[in-house]
This record gives structure tokens, sequence and C-alpha cells, in this order.
């Protein structure tokens, strides 16, 4: 006979017989959780380790694609962030079984475990955290590994347990494993290796608080931080600190980010890049030009690496999100663009993505965007009384003119079919 944690928290023998105990300067870099690379050299906190999770491995309706943890070792306090797909998303009735193995402790300290946690949610959302304290943690280091599961480095010692996974699992229970879950880096691979938080931009520094459309970040070292779907961030001081310097940009985007102050634009740029800003530094600026489009209800979205004047400082991660979203009535494609900014993303929904930035006129309730670049011609209106706009995106090197009809904007769901 077996005993075999899963992430349902289940104990099972190989032949299929179950006992079932169901319990469930200074550098920044900014995730709308604000990734922040620490610039230190202190070992005691905070600390932090992530893992990838396969996207489509899953056999339940959630599909996780990545958990990060960040804690301190010397109370012990940590926080969980769970994120899934768009597609399979946190929603509806599902448990969290979170088991880790550090081989590099003390035998007694190894098994941290965050099981039994239930949730029912009547609104989808791709990001989920969870929070507490747990003693183990203690005696985790920089430099220690942990694995999600048995394969890399066994079972824990002395507690009878052997076999464990790290999963999200379906509500209601199906008397079986792996059938209704996501596992978390499951297999001989899953493991990782614990560092400093915001050391790296799988690693940032999460808020303090968050608001709708902002994180709020006290006394936070240099280092990566992360945000909310949004094509774009500003970041306001909100202490007697100044931003000297963006260190790196994050990885995974299509375009190079504009980064402008005080409305003046500084540049375009890219992951390997940094920025320098005048003088002593600047109190706020913005970065544009975000496509794929970052995740709002995703903490670690948006990684930046930035660098203080001071030590420590606090400051605000704003959202710009596009509110004027044109699809047309017959393919789909859409144009969303911001009625303050002139900022827009355009998909054909075939694989064409535009972006840029228009001017604006704004006449009562009819919003206008153009922009006559060198190769293209954008024109939008749309007639917020009547819910209703066009398109008209012309491409002047292909010759090639594409058209948005949108005769009714309350029935948009400003994604691809």
């Amino acid at each position: 006979m077996r005993n075999f944690l899963n992430n349902q928290v289940q104990t099972f023998n190989l032949k299929g017989l179950s006992s079932i105990s169901r319990s469930l300067s200074h550098r920044i870099m900014f995730l709308a959780i604000l990734a922040f690379t620490l610039a230190t050299t202190a070992q005691a906190s905070p600390l932090s380790f992530s893992f990838s999770d396969p996207v489509a491995d899953n056999t339940g309706r959630i599909d996780v694609r990545n958990m990060l943890l960040n804690f301190d070792n010397a109370t012990g306090a940590y926080t969980i962030v769970l994120t899934a797909t768009r597609s399979n998303p946190f929603m509806g009735q599902f448990r969290v079984n979170i088991n880790l193995l550090n081989p590099d402790t003390a035998t007694s300290a190894s098994f941290f475990q965050h099981n039994l946690r239930d949730f029912n949610l009547a609104t989808a959302t791709t990001s989920l955290t969870m929070t507490g304290t747990n003693s183990m943690l203690l005696s985790w280091n920089a430099g220690n590994r942990v694995a999600t599961n048995n394969l890399p480095f066994g079972n824990p010692s002395g507690t009878g347990i052997t076999a464990f996974r790290s999963a999200v699992v379906d509500i209601p229970f199906l008397p079986c494993a792996f059938c209704q879950e996501d596992t978390i880096a499951f297999g001989a691979q899953g493991f990782t290796t614990i560092a400093l938080t915001g050391s790296a931009q799988n690693l940032p520094v999460l808020p303090t608080l968050t608001q709708p459309r902002r994180f709020i970040f006290q006394n936070i070292r240099s280092g990566w931080i992360d945000p909310p779907a949004a094509f774009g961030f500003k970041y306001s001081m909100t202490s007697a600190s100044l931003f000297t310097a963006i260190l790196d940009f994050p990885t995974g985007f299509n375009n190079l980010f504009t980064v402008s102050v005080g409305g003046i634009i500084i540049g375009t740029f890219g992951p390997g890049q940094s920025v320098v800003f005048p003088g002593a530094g600047v109190s706020e600026f913005t970065i544009t030009g975000i496509n794929p489009l970052a995740d709002t209800d995703d903490p670690t979205a948006f990684p930046l690496n930035l660098a203080f004047n001071t030590p420590t400082a606090s400051l605000t991660m704003d959202a710009l999100v596009f509110d004027i979203c044109l699809q047309d009535d017959s393919n789909g494609a859409m144009l969303q663009f911001s009625s303050t900014t002139g900022e827009y993303l355009f998909t054909n929904c075939a694989g064409l993505t535009l972006g840029g930035t228009g001017s604006l006129v704004i006449r009562g309730s009819i919003i206008s965007l153009q922009q006559n670049g060198t190769d293209r011609r954008v024109i939008a209106r749309m007639d917020k009384s009547m819910n209703k706009g066009t398109a008209s995106i012309q491409l002047l090197s292909q010759g090639r003119t594409l058209t948005i009809i949108d005769r009714n904007t309350a029935d948009n769901t400003c994604t691809c079919p």
C-alpha cells in the first residue's frame, strides 16, 4: 500500500484503494506586482522562488501557467500568486493544495504545505493570491532547492508520505488521481532554487496594496516590480525619492516600449536596454506600447527593473487601459484605443497586429482618432450615444485597407473569435 499525497489533498495507494482526506544608484523592477531587483546582499529576507507550468496540460477546468512564492525567512510570512491562462481561468469551485519539499534544509523543516484552500468564484480571474505564515520557512535560505512533487528529490522523511504533488483541483472531487486537476510543474524537472526577491523578472516584489488599476508599493528596495490588461503604466513616487533609471525591460512582448516623461517621449526600448533619467531623476514617468496587453488581474504580468536615488522608496503603478473598443460585425477584427492618450492597438484576428498613437478629437459623444504615418493611415470614429463606430486602417506599403464596421458596440467581446 502506497500513500499518495496529491493536490486534493488525498492519500492513494497504487492499486486504486484510497483513504481520502480531502484537505485542500538602487534598482527596482516593476511587476504591476512591481518586479523588484535587489541591489543588496542581505541573506535574511525577502526571498522568492517560482515555477512555470506548461499551457494546456490541465485535466480539469483551470490551467495554471505559473506559481510565485515570496516569503520572509525571519517571520515565516509568505504570499503565493498563481497565474492561470485566459482561456482556462480561475472560476467556480476548486481547491488549491501546495506541497513543497526543500532537500537542502533540516529534515524537520523540509516540507511546506498550503492545503485545503477551497474557492468558489463567480467572476473569472487569471490571478489568485494567497497568504499565510509557516514556521518551516524560517529554515529556508537563498540557494536552497525546492520541488513541487516527489520525483526530483524523493519524499519528506518521517511523514509516511510516499508520493506528493501540488495542484489546483476541481470541486466536486472525482474518485481518481490526475483526472480533474492541473498539477504544477509536475515531473523530475519540477524544482527550482530560492533567490532574493526582485533579483529576476520572474521573482518580482509584490505590491503592498492593490486597488482597481493601481498597485501601491511602500518602502521597497530597488528591483523588479509588476502590474494589471493594460497598454501602459504610469509610475509615480509617493515618497521623497526619485526614479534615476530603468535598468531593464521585460521579455515576452512583441513591441518596443515607449518611455515618456512629462508628456515628452524619451525613446523606445526593449529587453537588455536601459534608460537613465536626466538630472537627479524624475518623480514620475510612463511606459506605453505593451503588446500583448498586460493582464490587469495578474500582479506579475509586467515586471520592470527600476533604480532609485534612495535605498528604499514608495510608489504607485497605475494601469493605462483602452476604454474604446470597435469590433467588426462580420470577422471580429478589433481596434482598441484610449480616449485619453490616443494610444491604439489593432488586430485582424488573423496574425496582423498594429499599435501606435493617434490624434484625438472629441466633440460631445463622438470620439475620433486619426494617425497619418509613413507606413499607415488610421481613422476611427466612435459615437458613444448611439453605441456604434467605424475604423479604417490603410497599410501604405501593401496597398491594403482594412475596415471595421461596428453597429452595436454594446455586444463586443473585445477578444478574437
